[in-house]
């Protein structure tokens, strides 16, 4: 990687190291590994996904999600869009969030990025009272 590099950047040589392990989370159960070029392939559609909705440069995208490896993945994914990562404790509730939302001037988000533990990265509409379905 170059000494001017970008999220891009960085996502194009994350993935050209292929199955070598990106992220590694253990548990009481479990060690789960994410490979480079699945955390590269995942981010970078996430981030098409957004700027195909009108979600890239300096747009405020909210990531409500817990600490785990997909929150890793949105956010370079909401990155490399170009959009601004609004980061919330995922334990945050309605009034919380709407809370960050109004401080941080992201009212103006109009989607929250939601991880859960499946792997799956979801875009959800923010409603009148920020309930995600």
């Amino acid at each position: 990687m170059s000494a001017g590099w970008t999220i891009s950047s960085l996502l194009q040589d994350l993935g050209a190291r292929g199955q070598a392990p990106a992220i590694i989370t253990f548990s009481e159960r479990s060690i789960v590994t994410w490979d480079c070029t699945t955390v590269a392939t995942k981010a970078v559609g996430l981030a098409a996904r957004l700027r195909a909705q009108s979600l890239g440069r300096g747009v405020p995208v909210v990531l409500w999600a817990p600490n785990i490896p997909s929150w890793i993945v949105a956010a370079l994914g909401v990155l490399a869009a170009g959009a601004v990562l609004v980061p919330v404790d995922d334990l945050a509730e309605g009034a919380q969030l709407e809370a960050v939302l109004s401080r941080s001037e992201s009212h103006l988000a109009r989607r929250i990025v939601h991880c859960c533990r499946c792997r799956s990265i979801t875009l959800t509409r923010l409603s009148s009272g920020c309930l995600l379905r």
